[in-house]
């Protein structure tokens, strides 16, 4: 297993799986592909170009609600920790989708969305987190 994935599963009881992944870069264009290496089999491909940058997101908004955790549960043992988190607000951009194909929704047992797909992208910020507690 993968460090970050090990990491994920033994310190934060977060239900990550080995995999293997590839992403590339060029320009303003992406590539993402993965596929697990164990646990139930899933893949999940993308390609996207980089669009314009969006504004921050309304406190109320599904962008919101969707980017900015600053919290995870996860439950251990039957009982529920939960684990801080603190990042800066993301700043988004428009992820313009090229193509993707996922089976990650149906691996878990959910049916796929009919609708298309929602978008963002960001080049990454800077987390920190804190040790889980029980709720």
């Amino acid at each position: 297993m993968k460090e970050p994935a090990l990491g994920a599963r033994l310190f934060f009881n977060l239900p990550y799986f080995d995999a293997d992944i590839d992403f590339v870069k060029i320009g303003g264009d992406f590539t993402f592909n993965m596929a697990r290496s164990i646990g139930p089999r899933a893949h999940f491909r993308a390609r996207w170009r980089q669009g314009q940058r969006l504004r921050a997101p309304d406190l109320e908004s599904l962008a919101f609600f969707l980017v900015e955790r600053y919290c995870f549960f996860a439950e251990v043992g039957g009982q529920v920790e939960m684990t801080r988190v603190y990042h800066h607000p993301w700043i988004l951009d428009e992820a313009l989708i090229v193509s993707h194909d996922s089976s990650l929704i149906t691996s878990a047992g959910l049916r796929d969305p009919a609708e298309t797909p929602l978008a963002h992208f960001s080049s990454g910020v800077n987390v920190q987190v804190w040790a889980p507690q029980k709720v």
